[in-house]
């Protein structure tokens, strides 16, 4: 039992430790970009290009919300949407900022950005690093019977 006990003591102030970063950045010296853009040499052109891939998305699946539609004849609104591109290129934490406080839209635009492409991720001094992004996304909904 002393052993153990005795190993315990050796051993753990070294877990206790070795914690890892948990850093998440909000600017890069290479931002993360669309793997389908990667192709591209030109920083300025591959920014583009991934921003137009990134749309092309959202259009392509943010689904008009079913159900009551008088309750939302017309939506006009601007939503703040932020997630995390992770060291792997891929989507976590997407979250609403700013709603137009119709919960069915910030869902729709939820799903659709869950939908997004995979990532290269960010780097920072040549390693990937985590970082969050927040844009705004114009709404302008209109449902005619």
């Amino acid at each position: 039992m002393k052993r153990y006990l005795t190993l315990c003591y050796l051993f753990f102030p070294f877990l206790a430790f070795a914690q890892l970063d948990t850093t998440v950045y909000h600017i890069a010296e290479e931002m993360p970009i669309v793997c389908a853009c990667s192709y591209i040499t030109d920083k300025a052109e591959q920014r583009q290009c991934s921003d137009k891939k990134i749309f092309e998305t959202i259009y392509k699946h943010f689904k008009t919300p079913r159900g009551k539609h008088e309750d939302f004849k017309v939506i006009c609104g601007r939503f703040v949407v932020a997630y995390i591109v992770e060291i792997d290129g891929s989507i976590s934490n997407i979250r609403i900022v700013r709603s137009c406080e119709v919960e069915v839209f910030d869902n729709a635009i939820i799903k659709a950005i869950e939908a997004f492409p995979q990532f290269i991720p960010a780097k920072q001094n040549g390693k990937p690093i985590p970082v969050e992004i927040i844009f705004p996304i114009t709404l302008h909904y209109e449902y005619s019977d």
